[in-house]
């Protein structure tokens, strides 16, 4: 009986435990736009709501739209829904996934027909490319003029984009670059102002969209967005909700002001006003970084930073916040291990796009990104088969066929369970995109010709997908149906499409393009339309064909005799050519040492350089080989010093190759500062408080440079090791007189702290 009431108990107690860690999400399905442009919320009836993460019991909408879904599992805390209905499209997908329950009051879902997404998108998009053609038309016609008119369209842009421009020809150069920049952003406004229900935005977002966006006038919707007061709005409705905690109003407010504020910034990205862009963004994250209940934002904010500073071509930021971004939110990988997987992925991709990092190196973020995605039960995640495609592509370049064989394993059992039903049409074309990308590696054509299909297939209907990424997918699929010998026509009418677009865009697409340029080649010698064979860039391709699998020398001789070659996009072939890529992977690993070392990583920094000496002895060139090896001991040695490890310090210093500068005669032109070396050497005795040493050394390197600010600086550090204050302030304003203007050494060097408190030193910081 003890027994049998003991059993009772226990299944009473752990069912007690269930329930109560039972969760739920509450939501509201509406119509996109319906209050905008009805007057009512039309309220989605009866439509299938479901978890795709977390367990829970499917459910429905009622007739007002409204549902609960109880959970009686969650993974790691967090949940994603899905919300289906016949003949509607969830307009906010990527909002339900990896939802923090308790998070979570009223969650709004928005569904729309197709034919109404597309009917909103193309119109907005024949407005605004069609006002941006005009706008281009009007500032070449002005440039081209002469007089009074073309140097106001020239101190016009100027203002406009902060950039000097000294004559109405670079005027011109200047503008067809930024028009193109601009032309690839408008897709993206486009995008976000359709993933934003109108029914749930502010007064001046609607007022900025009806009055400018709508009407293809991005300036003036730019001018109605105050930016001054949507930042008050949103700083002092953050102090609120500091002080209220959870206010679910406030935190709707909260969101529509972000909404205004990412409208604005997303504006001046598509007016090219990429400076002020990022201005925006950076004063959205200060005003959010204080908040702990909106961390998730933060993160984001920081996403979108990098993303922008890769678009506008400044990539060293780029890397460098996703960087400090891992280390942020490592912290809390906890709390957002998607996130952190997401940054992961995103500095593989950056690695990867700029091709000068190593394929490995690559590999391993997008095996982090992988391995906490399965961590925290996200198999077939959209980012999970992205990394795993991305991860065995480069391991089939590499031939690392045990590796690979592992991964594809996982990789082939999770596409046999794949629902691609909860995918936006553009991951599930990126997606079939870098499937399809992996078996061409592998020459497994079918195979890659079934997932290239799928891609070309989505792309098509894609309810937003810019012509850009279309234009790719079209070129990969042109270029396998051309290797497979079946369709020519097919090939061609591909390949053509791809280099009509993707031609417009500068350099960006020049590796991409020299493979359509050979594919297109023989496409045409096969294709019954002797048209085909009259196409203009035939001279590139000719030249292409000729070449070895080893060098591209012709084609980059040929590619300068055709109309491309005026985007100057001939920078990756000459990468290419020197195949030197030993080299190219030890400058990638100091150029990520020394971003790790600006963010005090000094572990992982140290770890990173010493993975690239093995590499040393494969650099090709005795040349790179030398530079190599001066860049890698030289950045070691700065680890060292920085964690005052001066028996590894000498040891690297020792490894340093000195230069001689007579040899250097000839060779293009590479600038080394040969003073480096010594001044670290210098600052290490400072550190040390070696003071005679320090005289020693000075006067041994500077003996003929008593002017040079370098010399000045260590003189005056090493008066203030003599306790020689005075004189050490003198020698420092000599040093500022002649350029010296690296306040940093002040705030890092130890010696200068017992300056800080003279008020003249002061003066001189400020």
């Amino acid at each position: 009986m003890k027994t049998n009431e003991l059993l009772i108990f226990t299944y009473l107690f752990f069912s007690l435990i269930n329930v109560n860690a039972q969760t739920n999400i509450k939501g509201i399905a509406s119509i996109l736009n319906s209050d905008y442009n009805k007057g009512k919320t039309e309220y989605v009836k009866f439509a299938e709501v479901k978890a795709t993460k977390g367990k829970a019991v499917p459910t429905q909408t009622d007739s007002k739209g409204r549902f609960k879904l109880i959970f009686s599992h969650l993974d790691g805390n967090r949940a994603s829904i899905s919300v289906r209905k016949p003949n509607l499209l969830l307009v906010n997908q990527d909002e339900l996934q990896n939802l923090l329950p308790e998070e979570q009051k009223d969650l709004r879902v928005v569904m729309a027909t197709s034919n109404q997404i597309e009917n909103w998108k193309s119109e907005l998009e024949t407005i605004n490319f069609q006002a941006l053609s005009e706008e281009n038309e009007r500032v070449l016609g002005m440039l081209q003029k002469k007089g009074e008119e073309s140097r106001k369209e020239l101190l016009r842009l100027e203002s406009k984009y902060h950039k000097h421009l000294k004559n109405t020809q670079e005027g011109v150069l200047f503008w067809k670059k930024r028009y193109a920049k601009i032309k690839s952003q408008l897709p993206s406004l486009i995008k976000y102002i359709i993933q934003n229900n109108l029914d749930f935005q502010d007064k001046s977002y609607v007022k900025a969209y009806e009055k400018g966006v709508k009407n293809g006038d991005i300036e003036k919707a730019i001018e109605l967005l105050n930016s001054k007061k949507a930042s008050e709005n949103l700083a002092k409705n953050l102090q609120e909700l500091t002080d209220t905690k959870n206010n679910t109003e406030l935190k709707l407010q909260i969101q529509q002001n972000l909404n205004t504020s990412y409208l604005r910034y997303n504006l001046l990205m598509s007016n090219g006003q990429f400076e002020e862009a990022i201005i925006a963004l950076n004063s959205i994250i200060d005003l959010l970084k204080d908040q702990t209940g909106l961390k998730l934002q933060l993160i984001d904010a920081n996403l979108e930073l990098a993303r922008a500073y890769w678009l506008y071509g400044d990539f060293r930021s780029a890397i460098l916040i996703q960087c400090s971004l891992i280390e942020m939110v490592k912290k809390e990988a906890g709390r957002f291990p998607y996130q952190l997987a997401q940054c992961y992925h995103n500095l593989a991709q950056y690695l990867n796009d700029i091709r000068v990092s190593d394929k490995m190196e690559v590999f391993e973020f997008h095996e982090t990104s992988f391995n906490i995605l399965i961590e925290n039960n996200q198999e077939h995640n959209y980012l999970t088969l992205q990394n795993l495609a991305k991860m065995l592509k480069i391991l089939a370049i590499r031939h690392l066929d045990q590796k690979r064989d592992f991964y594809e394993s996982i990789f082939t059992k999770t596409l046999t369970e794949l629902d691609d039903a909860n995918f936006t049409s553009e991951q599930k074309i990126n997606l079939y995109e870098s499937i399809g990308d992996y078996f061409f590696e592998i020459d497994s054509l079918d195979e890659a010709q079934n997932y290239y299909e799928k891609a070309v297939l989505h792309s098509k209907k894609a309810d937003s997908f810019s012509p850009i990424q279309k234009a790719v997918v079209f070129g990969k699929y042109g270029i396998l149906l051309e290797q497979q010998e079946t369709d020519y026509k097919a090939a061609y009418e591909y390949l053509n499409f791809a280099f009509e677009e993707l031609v417009k865009w500068e350099n960006k697409y020049s590796s991409r393009l020299y493979s359509i340029y050979k594919s297109l080649y023989t496409v045409s010698l096969y294709h019954k339309d002797p048209e085909a064979k009259k196409i203009p860039y035939i001279r590139l391709a000719n030249a292409t064909m000729q070449t070895n699998a080893s060098g591209y020398r012709e084609a980059i001789t040929a590619f300068r005799t055709t109309p491309i070659y005026k985007y100057n996009a001939t920078g990756m072939f000459q990468q290419e050519t020197s195949q030197d890529l030993f080299f190219t992977s030890v400058q990638m690993k100091i150029r990520t040492a020394s971003s790790l070392m600006e963010y005090g990583n000094n572990e992982m920094a140290s770890s990173t350089l010493t993975s690239a000496i093995p590499l040393l002895a494969q650099v090709k060139s005795d040349w790179n080989r030398k530079r190599a090896s001066y860049g890698l001991f030289l950045t070691l040695s700065k680890t060292h010093y920085n964690n005052a490890n001066w028996d590894a310090f000498e040891d690297s210093m020792n490894k340093v190759i000195d230069f001689d500068p007579v040899n250097t005669v000839g060779v293009p032109n590479y600038k080394f500062d040969f003073f480096k070396k010594k001044n670290l050497k210098v600052w290490s005795l400072i550190r040390r408080e070696k003071a005679e040493e320090v005289d020693a050394l000075l006067q041994k390197y500077y003996s003929k440079e008593k002017h040079n600010p370098d010399y000045l600086i260590l003189t005056a550090a090493n008066l203030l090791l003599k306790n020689k204050k005075d004189q050490a302030l003198v020698e420092i304003k000599k040093a500022m007189k002649h350029g010296f203007n690296n306040k940093n050494i002040f705030k890092n060097e130890p010696v200068f702290e017992e300056l800080k408190t003279n008020p003249e030193f002061k003066s001189l910081m400020e």
